[in-house]
């Protein structure tokens, strides 16, 4: 039972990493987008 609840616990902390770079990875794409744009006018 116990093995099960670190195995979820450990699968939880993932989704969240995985959350947080997907995250920061559309805020890099987002800046890339503004930058190009700031540089075409």
């Amino acid at each position: 039972m116990a093995g099960t609840d670190q195995k979820g616990r450990s699968q939880k902390r993932a989704d969240a990493f995985v959350t947080v770079m997907v995250f920061i990875g559309a805020l890099m794409a987002l800046a890339v987008i503004f930058s190009k744009l700031a540089a075409l006018e």
